[in-house]
């Protein structure tokens, strides 16, 4: 489903856009998170060294999955691995929330973690990967993801849920945008002068972004994820740099402090050691 066709209410978090835009079944998804090489199949592709593609973890899976699953296709296979894999990292208390366990899966399948074994210099790796994608030859060919890894595709859903949010949170966009301060934020940041850290500093002051702003993770759309709101504030200042959003005059004659030097914190590590 493409995303312009979900209402406008209710607002989707992440998690639930993903089951409904690749129209996910919780029947379904319960037999498949029942199978073991489902599982496995998730853990190695979603583990830190990769490189296990998304195609060759539906592939992994794909005879059990059948079975358990007669309709089933490759290609709905693996919109359920790519689901699974972003539910694994809700909180536990939340009802969506799918362990996988990790220590089990290298130990029942060390084939799917097989890249630790290699050196980390030399062809093997490179080797290894392009073994797999033979492997798995014209598994799911019609699935536009089938030959990416789980941080390219999870950097193009978060993209493509930003433009969901955006297009319908335009009343908390413009209560934002309402701070002046906020303005010549976006501004300065769309002048390269400020990161997103620099942006709440100096936007909001030291006092406030330590008291209230960190300890939130620095959440400023309260309904959005934490780690997703610097993504929308580097969006809107794209946006105010084209001249999509419009601009006061005179932020910089207002506000000079905003605009003071090339400040980016996160270049110093923690905010505590910042230089004065």
């Amino acid at each position: 489903m493409n995303w312009r066709d979900l209402p406008d209410r209710p607002k989707y978090d992440f998690v639930d856009f993903m089951m409904r835009v690749c129209d996910i079944e919780e029947s379904v998804l319960e037999r498949l998170t029942a199978i073991p090489t489902f599982l496995a199949a998730i853990a190695g592709y979603t583990y830190h060294t990769g490189p296990i593609r998304l195609g060759y973890a539906g592939f992994f899976c794909w005879a059990q999955a059948k079975f358990v699953m007669p309709p089933l296709t490759e290609e709905k296979l693996l919109d359920y691995v790519r689901v699974v894999s972003y539910r694994r990292k809700l909180a536990e208390e939340d009802s969506r929330f799918i362990a996988i366990d990790y220590l089990s899966a290298k130990s029942d399948f060390p084939e799917l973690f097989k890249i630790e074994t290699l050196p980390l210099v030399g062809p093997e790796r490179a080797n290894h990967s392009q073994h797999m994608l033979r492997e798995m030859g014209a598994f799911a060919l019609g699935h536009a993801f089938r030959e990416q890894g789980y941080a390219s595709i999870r950097s193009a859903d978060e993209s493509d849920y930003l433009d969901y949010w955006m297009a319908r949170s335009e009343d908390e966009i413009a209560d934002f945008l309402s701070n002046p301060r906020v303005l010549a934020g976006l501004d300065a940041m769309g002048l390269d002068r400020l990161s997103f850290h620099g942006f709440i500093e100096r936007v909001y002051g030291n006092d406030y972004c330590d008291n209230v702003l960190r300890a939130k993770n620095y959440v400023l759309f309260s309904d959005l994820r934490a780690d997703l709101n610097a993504f929308v504030v580097g969006r809107l200042a794209v946006q105010v740099r084209s001249g999509l959003r419009t601009l006061p005059p005179d932020l910089q004659i207002r506000y000079p402090e905003i605009y003071e030097g090339y400040y980016k914190p996160e270049l110093f590590g923690a905010r505590q050691s910042r230089p004065s």
